[in-house]
């Protein structure tokens, strides 16, 4: 799964009790992303324990596997997405994975599936991935065994498709997945897809209701010409059968390889609705019917996640903080990393590389975005191999054990605050250099630039967002290529600046996110606070230049805690708590409903080489690491 969310295996489904065996299988997804899980094998005893015959493990773990020889517990196995290029070029390269992490298990354990990559369709590896697959497939067969091989897809690799039977893959995803599935058939394999009704429920919950996408026999059935649709996950498997056919491709069956429903961090996200889910998926595959479309094919699926695992981000959201490093007596890196994992602090970002800091983040857990300074931004647009060189610097040595989850060009990006400006002509083609530099290296660190409110021309109400004419060139160039590369905007969003500049008629309450303040009006829309408004807003504008494809992550907000009259530390208080539970709610913006939103505090210290004032103080930690004010993460 791409995006990061906390999912629970329920241990209240007494339906795995119940199951009987036969055609069909409910498996699991057993992920290793925490520091306090059970040991392997206490974790295979509970699976035995719950009738659970099944698993999928995202990458080989040989604790787990020499766990799991003689359970009887069957394996879909993964390979890890950085290794596809290598696999697709090099053969020798397949068969030392095969003969490191399959042929020592093989014989006193069953591999379903050797799952070559995960949802990297639409991308830049994809197109690595069919060669990657028939290098394993060949190194399978070279070593002895018949171990079916096949890629984990999301529903990424779709078009428009609604009804399911107008099912069609993308524009981008079709060329691959043609010669995917014709391999898939030739080998009498099956594709396995991610299949998640809960995202449809959070991106559009006015029209996708909820006992539809939970599989409640409650709910109110969809019609698809002749075929009719009780729940969302019959209609989300049959979409894809259609869009395969649609390639000339109908005898690959589909394997369902990750489902489930979170337990919090999200309106829907509720232990209550989660059990439901899962106990109704059960109910649902061990009948037999098969979809409307396929019926009587028995689909089998692995519900995500054995655990919940610490490791990943509080929540369907994450907030992160940016780390500056403007004074002269600031914490260690080391004791600051302490810090944030004491806060329960899993994302940051930094403005540029630092590698002092980057080897104290390594094996930390904590996810980062990397910026490159402004002043580079000429030489990466000009001069491939000072990107090349730049990445190879500052991602290379650190990328195995930091999860670099955004590089910047422009303002902690590529680049920050650049647009508009004399340095804004440089930014496309830095990120795209970057964005070349860093896929050579054989990593897949999505590359943005950090905007500031500045790129707007007049846009009030939000759903009149303009970029302005100067930003206007430069930010199609950029949103188309961020669109065709499915990376987000980092945009810097600070409530304070409106209410700074404008006291008369920007509401204090309005701008610290008070669920107190006077809504604001925009046709049929309601904001209920300024900072849903701003990010609405760049929506918007976005919409005017044809883009509608790209999510924003708020790479700055915040609220200083002195050196003006609305600068307290009890208002920055409120700002930060009542941003961490307006995004902990899940709800998203009124123009983008249930699409949780990413941001990033801005600052983690208070940094005593910054201009005296106002600048000095928008900390959440003093340089002593002790509070300036209590923020609950």
């Amino acid at each position: 799964m791409t995006m990061e969310k906390i999912y629970a295996f329920i241990f209240v489904l007494n339906c795995f009790l119940n199951i009987h065996p036969g055609a069909r299988a409910i498996g699991i997804n057993y992920g290793l992303n925490g520091d306090d899980l059970p040991s392997p094998s206490d974790a295979i005893s509970l699976l035995q324990s719950r009738n659970i015959s099944k698993v999928r493990l995202f990458e080989p773990n040989s604790v787990v596997l020499t766990a799991l020889k003689d359970s009887g517990i069957d394996v879909i196995l993964g390979t890890e997405n950085q290794n596809l290029q290598s696999f697709a070029s090099d053969p020798s390269t397949a068969t030392s994975w095969v003969n490191t992490n399959v042929v020592p298990y093989a014989s006193s354990l069953n591999f379903e599936y050797i799952a070559v990559g995960n949802e990297v369709i639409p991308g830049d590896l994809a197109q690595y991935v069919p060669s990657a697959m028939q290098n394993i497939d060949a190194a399978l067969f070279a070593a002895g065994f018949a171990i079916p091989v096949s890629h984990a897809v999301s529903m990424s690799i779709m078009g428009p498709s609604f009804p399911p039977s107008n099912g069609v893959f993308s524009t981008e995803a079709t060329p691959i997945m043609t010669e995917i599935l014709k391999f898939l058939s030739s080998k009498n394999s099956s594709l396995l897809v991610n299949a998640y009704t809960w995202f449809p429920r959070q991106s559009d919950p006015n029209n996708v209701q909820l006992e539809y996408a939970l599989i409640d026999d409650a709910a109110k059935p969809v019609t698809d010409n002749s075929l009719i649709y009780q729940n969302l996950f019959d209609a989300m498997v049959d979409t894809v059968y259609a869009g395969m056919e649609k390639v000339g491709v109908s005898n690959v069956d589909i394997v369902v390889a990750e489902t489930g429903w979170p337990t919090a961090g999200s309106t829907d996200a509720t232990i209550e609705n989660a059990q439901k889910f899962n106990n109704n998926l059960i109910k649902l595959l061990a009948s037999g019917k098969g979809t409307p479309r396929k019926p009587g094919k028995v689909v089998e699926a692995y519900i995500f996640a054995l655990f919940n695992e610490n490791l990943k981000p509080e929540g369907a959201w994450a907030i992160g903080v940016n780390y500056g490093l403007n004074g002269d007596n600031l914490p260690s890196p080391s004791d600051v990393v302490s810090l944030l994992k004491s806060r329960k602090i899993q994302k940051i970002r930094l403005f540029e590389p630092n590698a002092a800091v980057l080897t104290a983040l390594q094996g930390s857990g904590i996810s980062v975005i990397l910026g490159t300074e402004n002043q580079n931004l000429q030489s990466f647009a000009l001069d491939p191999s000072a990107a090349a060189s730049w990445v190879a610097t500052n991602i290379i040595p650190y990328a195995l054990s930091v999860n670099f989850v955004h590089v910047g060009v422009v303002n902690g990006a590529v680049g920050n605050d650049a647009i508009p400006g004399t340095l804004a002509q440089y930014g496309p083609s830095a990120m795209q250099n970057i964005d070349t530099a860093i896929f050579a290296a054989g990593f897949a660190v999505p590359v943005s630039t950090a905007v500031s409110m500045q790129i707007l021309g007049p846009s009030f109400p939000p759903s009149n967002g303009v970029f302005s004419a100067e930003a206007t060139p430069i930010m199609t160039q950029i949103l188309t290529f961020l669109s065709s590369k499915n990376y987000p905007l980092l945009l810097n969003v600070y409530t304070w600046f409106p209410r700074l500049d404008d006291p008369n008629n920007v509401h204090l309450d309005y701008a610290l996110l008070e669920d107190t303040a006077t809504p604001v009006p925009d046709n049929s829309l309601i904001y209920q606070n300024l900072f849903d408004a701003m990010v609405d807003t760049v929506y918007a504008a976005m919409e005017k230049v044809g883009v509608s494809n790209v999510d924003i992550v708020v790479a700055e907000t915040g609220w200083p805690s002195a050196g003006n009259i609305d600068a307290t530390v009890e208002n920055a208080q409120r700002y930060n708590n009542n941003l961490i539970k307006l995004l902990a709610s899940g709800k998203g913006t009124p123009r983008k409903p249930g699409k949780v939103v990413e941001a990033y505090i801005f600052a983690l210290f208070n940094e005593n080489l910054k201009p005296e004032g106002v600048e000095q103080n928008w900390g959440l930690f003093y340089p002593n690491m002790a509070e300036v004010y209590h923020v609950d993460f």
